[in-house]
């Protein structure tokens, strides 16, 4: 109880009262973990006080605020919950299109010209997660009733940017970006990126898509997917073990 009161005092800070430091939330996230399991609600919103507090100077996304940011949200994905109206999500929404944009590399979906300065940081080859964030959560979501929130910071420009993205990965060779043709090679693994040929197929991943490919049977929310983005970075405080 003592655990969870204290990473909802951190959701919302009282105010006068001094904040955490990104070490001792780090340290929190990584106890709620230990203690409750993945799939308990307060390891969740643990990963949502980091991918809002633990962001660099300015509030730029990091690598390891996009891992936690992606992890609350796959953990949404993972519940099965029926589909809420937009209006009454527009956190996660927003949260959505930070992550994916910054996955994707895609600067005009973001609300920040320099929100891109930490993205080589990570590894260049993360369409994957982009994908499979875009496909499981935002767009069914959005394209049910995201009209009540389309005009607030962008939301319907930044979909649409990003469903142009999308359409590109599945029309395109992940690789030389001819357009494809009838049957196209598919990625075995995660089942996201499509290719002209086998030999298009088979450079890709050696030179970049062994570094981002997420199997389909893997969640948004597991240990695999918050590594990829993260690498050894992900050891901060224990966090990712």
């Amino acid at each position: 109880v003592q655990l969870t009161q204290r990473v909802l005092l951190e959701l919302k800070p009282a105010r006068g009262v001094p904040k955490a430091t990104a070490e001792e939330l780090v340290a929190l996230a990584a106890d709620a973990r230990s203690r409750l399991g993945d799939h308990h609600w307060t390891s969740a919103a643990a990963a949502l006080v980091l991918h809002f507090r633990c962001r660099a100077e300015g509030g730029l996304l990091t690598p390891f605020a996009v891992a936690c940011g992606l992890r609350f949200l796959g953990w949404l994905v993972d519940r099965n919950l029926a589909m809420p109206p937009a209006g009454i999500v527009r956190t996660p929404i927003a949260m959505a299109l930070d992550c994916i944009a910054w996955l994707c590399a895609t600067p005009k979906a973001l609300t920040n010209g320099r929100a891109l300065e930490h993205r080589q940081d990570a590894p260049q080859d993360l369409r994957v997660l982009g994908s499979r964030l875009l496909l499981d959560f935002l767009l069914p979501i959005f394209d049910a009733t995201g009209q009540t929130v389309a005009k607030v910071a962008r939301t319907g420009e930044r979909v649409a940017l990003l469903k142009g993205w999308l359409s590109e990965l599945q029309s395109l060779c992940g690789r030389c970006g001819s357009s494809l043709q009838a049957n196209p090679a598919a990625c075995g693994r995660c089942k996201q990126v499509r290719y002209c040929s086998r030999e298009c197929q088979q450079s890709d991943w050696k030179e970049r898509h062994k570094a981002g490919c997420l199997p389909c049977s893997e969640s948004l929310s597991g240990e695999p997917a918050f590594k990829l983005i993260v690498g050894s970075l992900g050891a901060q405080g224990g966090y990712s073990e």
